[in-house]
């Protein structure tokens, strides 16, 4: 040893088997590449995507938005006085923009009305104030329109109808359209993609001042769009808290109106039918309410005599209105009109909407059990629900009830009763029957009556059974939100961490196996060095040492081409596949230590790959069997009954995991899906091993022809 020298033999070896090492220099480039890709991908997706979060966000760090539900505005002072901080009140609609006499129009434009105060939220904040008749655009906006300052763009968009939209007689909800002038374009450091839900691809966007919006939709002091601040030490249960006290029925549309001389007060709500949830909170506390349900009817008929459009009411009082499903109680104005008795039959015909969402005219028979007086009283012409286009008419020609009316059917005698006693019903059903006819998703009850002399008290106990929860509302934290599915759009950080998963594991693979099929096809090597009296541990250093220096030498160039590939993937994602990921500036982030990572996994893995074949090489194989080139290495599969039994437990599991995502309300998690894709490689690896037993030496596969010869030479090494 001491004339060699072991730095001489080092050299020699490496110099000697130069044409093997240059292949394994490349396998180590191409396995670093991968590892370092993988790594550097999952970071650069990462930190564009929570990048892209706080262009949208800026330094708001908690959002409630409230939909097609227009909450007062005062709810926004009211949080921003008990948390000390400032609470942004905004509306967020979506709609259309045309650009100046271009002919060009954008859809789904993300508009946004504020005041100069949501501008101190954005990521660069900055203080302005859109003049009235004004508008600020996004880059994007800017572009698709070929926008400049100074330019006039028309916008339209919904109008924000009091009842939902499928829910019978609504108007349908007519779009409000203005001209505003471009004061400025503004980019994503200037709040220019904000957005208070961020499962969105990249929007157009155009912001309006608050107050101009709300005049142009006639909702004044309506927003429907809350945002808190970060970084004023508020936590998320402080924040919901203070919203619970500062929160009041009258900000989800709720009203209570008190009738003294009955001795009761109602609630009822301006979108006329009140949910089935709020319905059940308020039976516990309340046993005695009376539930009414009114609706507007086409006609009531008897006998070819008919009474066109009525309100008819149900109770769930059975003494008022019919004892049966099947009965009714008509006034004597509606009785004189039909000429109508009791033990007579009537039809009353109405509109529904269908499973389709579309009007169908529907007709119900009732017999009348007794006629009463009608009373033209306050309480009864509250039992008229505030219908669109009827609580303000002041003649029937001002009908406009979200439902087809003909007015040549109303009569004199109809104007009157409508001057006189406005919507005061002109008869009576029970609930049951009420609700089985006129049923629908957004509530069965149009009022609830409350035997209570306290109206105060009782709209405070009411405040906090009805709490902002019960219709669906809570503050989002914004700082833990990612891109995700919602509607159909890829988690990307999820899945970038299960594909990066393959990769390394597929990169450590072929890393592995070409060092340690190198020192297999050395075996000889190995056996002559210990013959000429070199120890063990001296020749495993040996080829320990001329391996890492390759790794080395493969794995610091990998690096460069990691990066590299990583460029050229994320430039094609962004650019190619916007939508998905929600941005198209997807940018390279290199971190030293997600460098050195992948660095080190590629080396240690080579040196790992080589001290186990070593192992075998001298653990299983005689002095002869080295000198000879045999090794012994691969031994047939087989040993104890746990490791005879994997290549079918395996398949057992992978069912296990497709009944258990099948029956799982979570459904097929990115875990399962890639533990079930990870365990389907590993069977499939197996399975090849035993079929490439076969072919080994000895083995059935054996021949004398080419095809036979190759077989069994695979077999020898079957991985």
């Amino acid at each position: 040893m001491k004339s060699f020298g072991f730095s001489r033999l080092l050299a020699g070896s490496i110099i000697y088997y130069r044409k093997m090492n240059v292949l394994l220099l490349l396998g180590s480039l191409i396995a670093s590449a991968l590892v370092s890709g993988a790594l550097i991908l999952g970071d650069s997706v990462d930190k564009s995507l929570e990048k892209m979060v706080y262009s949208r966000t800026g330094s708001a760090g908690w959002a409630l938005s409230s939909g097609d539900l227009y909450v007062h505005s005062r709810l926004a002072d009211k949080m921003g006085e008990r948390l000390e901080t400032t609470v942004t009140g905004v509306i967020t609609a979506k709609g259309t923009v045309g650009g100046p006499g271009s002919g060009l129009r954008a859809g789904s434009v993300q508009i946004t009305a504020v005041d100069p105060g949501f501008f101190s939220l954005a990521p660069e904040p900055f203080s302005f104030r859109i003049p009235e008749g004004g508008a600020l655009v996004n880059t994007l906006l800017a572009r698709r329109l070929k926008l400049k300052k100074g330019d006039e763009v028309t916008v339209s968009l919904r109008e924000p109808g009091v009842l939902p939209q499928d829910a019978p007689f609504a108007s349908g909800g007519g779009y409000a359209g203005f001209l505003v002038k471009v004061e400025g374009i503004i980019g994503d450091e200037r709040f220019g993609s904000f957005s208070p839900g961020l499962n969105t691809a990249p929007a157009s966007g155009l912001f309006l001042p608050l107050g101009f919006l709300q005049n142009k939709l006639e909702i004044k002091n309506r927003i429907n769009t809350l945002l808190v601040p970060r970084g004023a030490g508020l936590e998320g249960e402080e924040i919901s808290k203070a919203f619970e006290a500062c929160w009041g029925i009258e900000d989800a549309g709720f009203r209570m109106t008190g009738v003294p001389e009955e001795g009761f007060i109602e609630l009822r709500t301006d979108r006329v039918f009140i949910p089935e949830n709020i319905i059940d909170a308020v039976k516990g506390p309340y046993p005695g309410a009376e539930y009414i349900f009114s609706y507007f009817i086409n006609s009531i008929r008897k006998d070819g005599l008919f009474a066109p459009y009525s309100i008819v009411s149900s109770f769930n009082d059975s003494g008022t209105a019919g004892s049966r499903d099947d009965e009714i109680i008509l006034t004597d104005w509606l009785a004189a009109d039909l000429k109508a008795a009791a033990g007579d039959e009537v039809f009353l015909e109405y509109y529904v909407i269908d499973e389709h969402r579309r009007i169908r005219g529907e007709t119900s028979s009732f017999i009348v059990s007794s006629v009463v007086p009608l009373r033209s009283s306050a309480a009864e012409r509250l039992l008229m629900p505030d219908f669109p286009g009827l609580k303000d008419a002041g003649s029937c020609s001002e009908w406009k009830p979200g439902v087809p009316v003909d007015l040549d059917m109303i009569r004199d005698k109809d104007q009157k009763y409508w001057e006189k006693h406005r919507g005061t019903p002109k008869a009576y059903i029970s609930l049951n029957r009420a609700v089985k006819i006129w049923g629908n998703q957004f509530g069965n009850i149009t009022a609830v009556r409350f035997r209570a002399a306290d109206g105060e008290k009782l709209k405070n106990d009411l405040n906090g059974i009805l709490g902002p929860g019960k219709f669906g509302l809570q503050f989002t934290d914004l700082r833990g939100l990612r891109v995700g599915s919602a509607g159909g759009s890829v988690d990307f950080t999820q899945l970038f961490s299960g594909l990066s998963f393959f990769i390394i594991v597929s990169a450590l693979i072929l890393t592995g196996l070409l060092f340690a099929f190198n020192v297999e096809n050395r075996s000889a090597e190995t056996g002559t060095l210990t013959a000429l009296g070199f120890g063990k541990g001296l020749v495993s250093r040996l080829f320990l040492l001329e391996g890492s220096i390759i790794a080395v030498f493969g794995s610091a160039a990998g690096i460069f081409a990691g990066i590299l590939y990583t460029r050229i993937f994320l430039f094609a994602l962004g650019k190619i596949w916007p939508e998905a990921v929600g941005t198209d500036t997807l940018a390279v982030y290199i971190y030293p230590v997600t460098l050195l990572k992948g660095f080190l996994i590629s080396v240690l893995s080579a040196a790992a790959a080589i001290w186990v074949s070593l192992k075998l090489i001298f653990g299983k194989s005689d002095k002869r069997a080295r000198l000879s080139g045999g090794s012994g290495f691969y031994s047939e599969y087989g040993g104890n009954i746990v490791r005879r039994s994997i290549p079918f437990l395996l398949p057992l599991l992978i069912i296990a995991i497709f009944i258990y995502g099948s029956c799982s309300k979570a459904g097929f998690t990115p875990f399962l899906f890639f533990s079930a894709g990870a365990l389907c490689l590993a069977e499939g690896i197996i399975l090849q091993a035993l079929l490439l037993k076969k072919l080994a030496p000895g083995g059935r596969g054996a021949g004398l022809s080419l095809w036979s010869l190759g077989a069994v030479n695979i077999g020898r090494k079957p991985g």
